[in-house]
């Protein structure tokens, strides 16, 4: 019955990280409850240096899913954004000391363009929009408007 890694059960039972983040400034949403895995990735990133501080998740789908969803999050907290999206569904099936092999091909879209989405959320937010603006402002030494002001929030 059980043809998985004791890592596999440990975040099947315990899954770490499960939840999302309070507080995320970037999120992926793929797959769909209706026809099987789902997930929802939180992700908060520090702007200063897109090192990702925290990472959630919520799935819908089998252990299997459940499982590589929190070692998806454990991998990824402390590594930087560009870091992340270098993870792999391999890397992922390594770090549970594998899966059966339909398995992974069952989940393999899913997790990796999760990760995709949520670096798009983080590269579209106001946060990084204003870490530009600084890096602006302090290369050509000007003083150049706050995001508020260019977005018509300040007065």
């Amino acid at each position: 019955m059980w043809e998985y890694s004791e890592k596999v059960k440990e975040h099947f039972f315990d899954p770490k990280n499960a939840g999302a983040v309070t507080d995320a400034n970037a999120t992926g949403e793929v797959g769909s409850i209706s026809c099987g895995d789902a997930l929802r990735l939180t992700l908060k990133v520090d702007p200063s240096n897109d090192v990702i501080l925290e990472a959630g998740f919520q799935t819908f789908g089998c252990g299997s899913a459940i499982a590589f969803s929190s070692a998806l999050t454990e991998m990824v907290k402390g590594m930087t954004v560009n870091e992340a999206l270098k993870v792999s569904n391999q890397d992922i099936a390594d770090f549970l000391d594998g899966l059966p092999p339909d398995e992974i091909a069952g989940i393999k879209a899913v997790y990796v363009n999760a990760l995709n989405q949520a670096y798009q959320d983080f590269v579209n937010s106001d946060a990084q929009t204003e870490k530009v603006l600084r890096v602006y402002q302090k290369a050509t030494g000007t003083s150049f408007f706050s995001l508020d002001q260019l977005s018509g929030r300040a007065g």
